[in-house]
Protein backbone atom coordinates (compact mmCIF):
# COMPACT_ATOMS: atom_id res chain seq x y z
CA UNK A 1 0.00 0.00 0.00
CA UNK A 2 1.28 3.47 -0.95
CA UNK A 3 1.63 5.61 2.17
CA UNK A 4 1.52 9.41 2.01
CA UNK A 5 4.39 9.74 4.47
CA UNK A 6 6.64 7.78 2.11
CA UNK A 7 5.97 10.33 -0.65
CA UNK A 8 6.53 13.28 1.71
CA UNK A 9 9.94 11.89 2.77
CA UNK A 10 11.15 11.89 -0.83
CA UNK A 11 11.11 15.72 -0.96
CA UNK A 12 14.38 16.38 0.81
CA UNK A 13 17.99 16.97 -0.24
CA UNK A 14 18.80 13.45 1.01
CA UNK A 15 15.86 11.27 -0.11
CA UNK A 16 15.56 7.63 0.90
CA UNK A 17 15.68 5.80 -2.45
CA UNK A 18 14.43 2.58 -0.87
CA UNK A 19 11.01 4.23 -0.65
CA UNK A 20 11.03 4.47 -4.43
CA UNK A 21 11.79 0.75 -4.78
CA UNK A 22 9.02 0.01 -2.30
CA UNK A 23 6.21 2.05 -3.89
CA UNK A 24 7.06 2.52 -7.60
CA UNK A 25 6.56 0.02 -10.43
CA UNK A 26 9.57 -0.84 -12.61
CA UNK A 27 8.11 0.86 -15.70
CA UNK A 28 6.63 3.84 -13.84
CA UNK A 29 6.32 7.16 -15.72
CA UNK A 30 7.45 10.40 -14.08
CA UNK A 31 6.20 13.67 -15.61
CA UNK A 32 6.81 17.15 -14.24
CA UNK A 33 4.76 20.16 -15.38
CA UNK A 34 7.23 22.61 -13.89
CA UNK A 35 9.75 25.13 -15.22
CA UNK A 36 11.22 23.38 -17.14
CA UNK A 37 8.86 20.46 -17.85
CA UNK A 38 10.23 16.96 -18.46
CA UNK A 39 9.20 13.31 -18.65
CA UNK A 40 11.10 10.10 -17.89
CA UNK A 41 10.21 6.41 -17.59
CA UNK A 42 11.64 3.65 -15.42
CA UNK A 43 12.46 3.34 -11.75
CA UNK A 44 16.18 3.98 -12.28
CA UNK A 45 15.48 7.31 -13.96
CA UNK A 46 13.17 8.25 -11.08
CA UNK A 47 16.05 7.55 -8.68
CA UNK A 48 18.14 10.14 -10.50
CA UNK A 49 15.34 12.72 -10.46
CA UNK A 50 15.14 12.70 -6.67
CA UNK A 51 18.93 12.51 -6.28
CA UNK A 52 19.16 15.72 -8.33
CA UNK A 53 17.32 17.69 -5.63
CA UNK A 54 20.53 17.99 -3.61
CA UNK A 55 22.31 19.38 -6.66
CA UNK A 56 20.17 22.54 -7.10
CA UNK A 57 18.58 22.96 -3.64
CA UNK A 58 20.20 23.76 -0.32
CA UNK A 59 17.00 22.92 1.53
CA UNK A 60 13.53 21.70 0.53
CA UNK A 61 10.54 20.53 2.54
CA UNK A 62 6.78 20.16 2.39
CA UNK A 63 5.40 22.63 4.95
CA UNK A 64 1.76 21.49 4.76
CA UNK A 65 -0.39 19.20 2.64
CA UNK A 66 -3.77 17.54 2.21
CA UNK A 67 -4.88 14.73 -0.07
CA UNK A 68 -7.74 12.72 -1.50
CA UNK A 69 -7.49 9.14 -2.64
CA UNK A 70 -9.31 6.25 -4.27
CA UNK A 71 -8.37 2.68 -5.10
CA UNK A 72 -6.50 3.79 -8.25
CA UNK A 73 -5.42 7.39 -7.64
CA UNK A 74 -4.05 9.76 -4.98
CA UNK A 75 -4.13 13.56 -5.35
CA UNK A 76 -1.67 15.25 -3.01
CA UNK A 77 -1.93 19.05 -2.61
CA UNK A 78 1.32 20.36 -1.11
CA UNK A 79 2.84 23.69 -0.08
CA UNK A 80 6.62 23.53 -0.31
CA UNK A 81 9.57 25.66 0.74
CA UNK A 82 12.85 25.62 -1.16
CA UNK A 83 16.19 27.41 -0.84
CA UNK A 84 18.41 27.25 -3.94
CA UNK A 85 22.17 26.85 -3.77
CA UNK A 86 22.67 29.97 -5.91
CA UNK A 87 20.42 32.05 -3.61
CA UNK A 88 21.09 30.61 -0.15
CA UNK A 89 19.53 33.54 1.72
CA UNK A 90 16.19 33.57 -0.14
CA UNK A 91 13.41 31.10 0.62
CA UNK A 92 10.76 30.47 -2.03
CA UNK A 93 7.26 29.20 -1.27
CA UNK A 94 5.17 27.51 -3.91
CA UNK A 95 2.28 25.10 -4.36
CA UNK A 96 2.63 21.74 -6.06
CA UNK A 97 -0.07 19.16 -6.87
CA UNK A 98 1.11 15.55 -7.09
CA UNK A 99 -1.04 13.02 -8.96
CA UNK A 100 -0.26 9.38 -8.19
CA UNK A 101 -1.74 6.58 -10.31
CA UNK A 102 -1.66 3.01 -8.98
CA UNK A 103 -2.21 -0.46 -10.45
CA UNK A 104 -3.93 -3.49 -8.93
CA UNK A 105 -0.72 -4.48 -7.12
CA UNK A 106 -0.81 -1.05 -5.40
CA UNK A 107 2.34 0.08 -7.19
CA UNK A 108 2.74 3.58 -8.64
CA UNK A 109 2.51 3.46 -12.43
CA UNK A 110 2.46 7.22 -13.09
CA UNK A 111 3.75 10.10 -10.97
CA UNK A 112 2.89 13.69 -11.96
CA UNK A 113 4.14 16.96 -10.48
CA UNK A 114 2.15 20.11 -11.32
CA UNK A 115 3.56 23.40 -10.05
CA UNK A 116 1.17 26.32 -9.59
CA UNK A 117 2.79 29.15 -11.56
CA UNK A 118 0.90 31.86 -9.65
CA UNK A 119 2.47 30.63 -6.42
CA UNK A 120 5.88 31.03 -8.06
CA UNK A 121 5.08 34.60 -9.20
CA UNK A 122 4.16 35.53 -5.62
CA UNK A 123 7.86 35.24 -4.72
CA UNK A 124 8.92 37.94 -7.24
CA UNK A 125 8.19 41.44 -5.81
CA UNK A 126 7.53 43.65 -8.87
CA UNK A 127 6.11 40.85 -11.02
CA UNK A 128 3.86 39.92 -8.10
CA UNK A 129 2.27 43.39 -7.96
CA UNK A 130 1.95 43.78 -11.74
CA UNK A 131 0.39 40.38 -12.29
CA UNK A 132 -2.17 40.30 -9.44
CA UNK A 133 -3.13 44.02 -9.53
CA UNK A 134 -2.98 44.85 -13.26
CA UNK A 135 -2.70 41.88 -15.60
CA UNK A 136 -5.09 39.45 -13.90
CA UNK A 137 -7.94 41.98 -13.33
CA UNK A 138 -7.51 43.27 -16.90
CA UNK A 139 -7.80 39.76 -18.34
CA UNK A 140 -10.96 39.19 -16.31
CA UNK A 141 -12.46 42.44 -17.64
CA UNK A 142 -11.63 41.45 -21.23
CA UNK A 143 -13.27 38.03 -20.80
CA UNK A 144 -16.48 39.64 -19.52
CA UNK A 145 -16.52 42.06 -22.47
CA UNK A 146 -15.89 39.21 -24.91
CA UNK A 147 -19.00 37.46 -23.60
CA UNK A 148 -21.05 40.63 -24.18
CA UNK A 149 -19.92 40.81 -27.82
CA UNK A 150 -21.11 37.26 -28.54
CA UNK A 151 -24.30 38.18 -30.40
CA UNK A 152 -24.79 34.65 -31.68
CA UNK A 153 -25.56 33.29 -28.21
CA UNK A 154 -29.13 32.10 -27.80
CA UNK A 155 -30.86 30.84 -24.70
CA UNK A 156 -32.35 27.44 -25.43
CA UNK A 157 -35.22 28.05 -23.02
CA UNK A 158 -36.33 25.75 -20.19
CA UNK A 159 -34.88 22.33 -19.88
CA UNK A 160 -37.03 19.52 -21.30
CA UNK A 161 -36.48 17.45 -18.16
CA UNK A 162 -37.63 20.36 -15.99
CA UNK A 163 -40.75 20.82 -18.13
CA UNK A 164 -41.54 17.09 -17.80
CA UNK A 165 -41.16 17.23 -14.03
CA UNK A 166 -43.55 20.18 -13.88
CA UNK A 167 -46.16 18.19 -15.81
CA UNK A 168 -45.83 15.34 -13.30
CA UNK A 169 -46.30 17.72 -10.37
CA UNK A 170 -49.58 17.61 -8.38
CA UNK A 171 -50.05 21.35 -8.89
CA UNK A 172 -49.85 21.17 -12.68
CA UNK A 173 -53.03 22.25 -14.54
CA UNK A 174 -53.07 21.67 -18.26
CA UNK A 175 -54.29 24.62 -20.29
CA UNK A 176 -57.01 23.87 -22.83
CA UNK A 177 -58.30 26.16 -25.57
CA UNK A 178 -62.05 26.72 -25.52
CA UNK A 179 -63.80 26.65 -28.89
CA UNK A 180 -66.61 29.18 -28.51
CA UNK A 181 -67.93 28.59 -32.01
CA UNK A 182 -68.79 24.93 -31.33
CA UNK A 183 -72.16 25.58 -29.49
CA UNK A 184 -73.21 28.02 -32.21
CA UNK A 185 -72.45 25.44 -34.87
CA UNK A 186 -74.60 22.85 -33.07
CA UNK A 187 -77.47 25.34 -32.69
CA UNK A 188 -77.26 26.24 -36.36
CA UNK A 189 -77.44 22.57 -37.30
CA UNK A 190 -80.61 22.16 -35.22
CA UNK A 191 -82.33 25.07 -36.98
CA UNK A 192 -81.18 23.94 -40.37
CA UNK A 193 -82.66 20.49 -39.72
CA UNK A 194 -86.14 21.91 -38.98
CA UNK A 195 -88.76 21.35 -41.69
CA UNK A 196 -90.81 24.11 -43.28
CA UNK A 197 -93.97 22.85 -41.58
CA UNK A 198 -92.35 22.95 -38.13
CA UNK A 199 -91.19 26.48 -38.80
CA UNK A 200 -94.77 27.62 -39.58
CA UNK A 201 -96.03 26.03 -36.35
CA UNK A 202 -93.39 27.87 -34.34
CA UNK A 203 -94.43 31.23 -35.82
CA UNK A 204 -98.13 30.54 -35.08
CA UNK A 205 -97.32 29.73 -31.43
CA UNK A 206 -95.36 32.96 -30.99
CA UNK A 207 -98.16 35.03 -32.49
CA UNK A 208 -100.83 33.37 -30.30
CA UNK A 209 -98.83 34.01 -27.12
CA UNK A 210 -98.34 37.64 -28.11
CA UNK A 211 -102.09 38.26 -28.65
CA UNK A 212 -103.30 36.48 -25.49
CA UNK A 213 -102.09 39.16 -23.06
CA UNK A 214 -103.83 42.55 -23.40
CA UNK A 215 -104.14 45.52 -21.10
CA UNK A 216 -107.45 47.04 -20.04
CA UNK A 217 -106.87 50.78 -20.41
CA UNK A 218 -109.76 51.72 -18.09
CA UNK A 219 -108.65 50.06 -14.86
CA UNK A 220 -105.04 49.36 -15.82
CA UNK A 221 -105.36 45.67 -14.89
CA UNK A 222 -104.20 42.86 -17.03
CA UNK A 223 -107.09 41.01 -18.63
CA UNK A 224 -106.79 37.69 -20.41
CA UNK A 225 -109.22 37.61 -23.27
CA UNK A 226 -109.35 37.09 -26.95
CA UNK A 227 -107.94 39.85 -29.13
CA UNK A 228 -110.26 42.36 -30.74
CA UNK A 229 -110.92 42.11 -34.41
CA UNK A 230 -109.79 45.51 -35.65
CA UNK A 231 -110.89 44.86 -39.22
CA UNK A 232 -114.63 44.73 -38.35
Amino acid sequence: MVEINDIIKLYTVHPNLDLIDKNFAEDCEFEAFNIPSFKVKGIEAIHEIFKAIGFYAKEIKISKYNYTHSSHCIVLNTHQEITFNILPFVKFNYRMIINIHKNKENKITKFEEITDLESVIQNIPFANYGYFNIIKPALGYLMVKAGGYNRGFQNNGPNKIQATMERLSDNFVEKKEVNYSEPLIKLSKNFNGMSHQDSNKLEEMDEELFNLKKIDIKDGNNAWKKPLNLHQ
